[in-house]
């Protein structure tokens, strides 16, 4: 169901009525798609944030007894890590976040304390893949992809769904399955038939580096293998990232690539 057109962007409710979710098409520069973005739910977003920043602080230990000196805690940890991400993410991703930020009145710094989030707290997700033999009878052979998102189900996460279609001025597009107001990639396919999930590793053992991920990085080798049309060229752009990436990716599956 269409709700929604901006110059850059359209919005539809799609699920059953118990279950609904946002599907946003977003076109244009990265800036225009997450100001596209922000016109199109900019109430659904503000209320997002709203409600994380809410749950985040009331898990702080001492949030009953020091509100105030935890909140300056949780700040300052974001902060860290937003500065230890930045020489991974590329400028698209800020111009992203700045957009969403223009357009909903939400502070970029607070955006982008947001996005530092999955990376701050290490979330422990699921995912599962099955391909050639093992779906043969079922699929002929074709990948089936999963990826379940690990995260406390009393936060406010679970009730802002959203699936991004984004139609890059400079690539093909692809679908971000993740929440309202957030630009991160977690999971995801492109049109070229190139999918991704990411997950921390609960019990790394020595063939892992030490260096734990950041969730930017993962959509910095989404991103890139997503712009690159030839299916071989996506292969080979995939394995020249994950190499200069691998002290700060904690696991690569290159059965996603299919």
């Amino acid at each position: 169901q269409l709700i929604n057109t901006v110059d850059h962007g359209k919005a539809y409710l799609a699920g059953p009525t118990d279950q609904q979710f946002y599907v946003l098409h977003l076109y244009g520069s990265p800036y225009e798609m997450g100001y596209a973005h922000g016109q199109l739910l900019k109430d659904v977003v503000i209320q997002f944030v709203d409600q994380v920043w809410e749950y985040i602080t009331d898990e702080m230990p001492y949030s009953n007894v020091f509100p105030g000196l935890d909140n300056a805690t949780l700040q300052e940890a974001l902060a860290i890590t937003a500065d230890a991400t930045a020489p991974w993410t590329p400028d698209r991703f800020y111009d992203e976040m700045q957009g969403l930020a223009d357009a909903t009145g939400i502070s970029f710094d607070e955006i982008l304390r947001i996005h530092m989030l999955p990376s701050l707290t290490q979330g422990h997700c699921s995912m599962f893949g099955a391909w050639g033999n093992a779906t043969l009878e079922s699929q002929h052979g074709d990948l089936i992809q999963l990826r379940a998102l690990d995260w406390d189900t009393e936060g406010p996460f679970k009730d802002f769904p959203m699936v991004s279609v984004y139609h890059p001025v400079d690539g093909h597009p692809f679908a971000n399955i993740a929440f309202t107001g957030f630009v991160g990639s977690i999971t995801g396919v492109s049109s070229s038939r190139c999918s991704i999930s990411e997950i921390g590793v609960s019990y790394p053992d020595e063939t892992f580096g030490s260096e734990s991920r950041f969730d930017l990085l993962d959509s910095l080798v989404l991103s890139q293998v997503y712009q690159v049309q030839d299916a071989q060229y996506q292969k080979l752009v995939f394995h020249i990232l994950t190499r200069h990436l691998v002290q700060n990716l904690d696991l690569v599956l290159h059965s996603h690539l299919y």
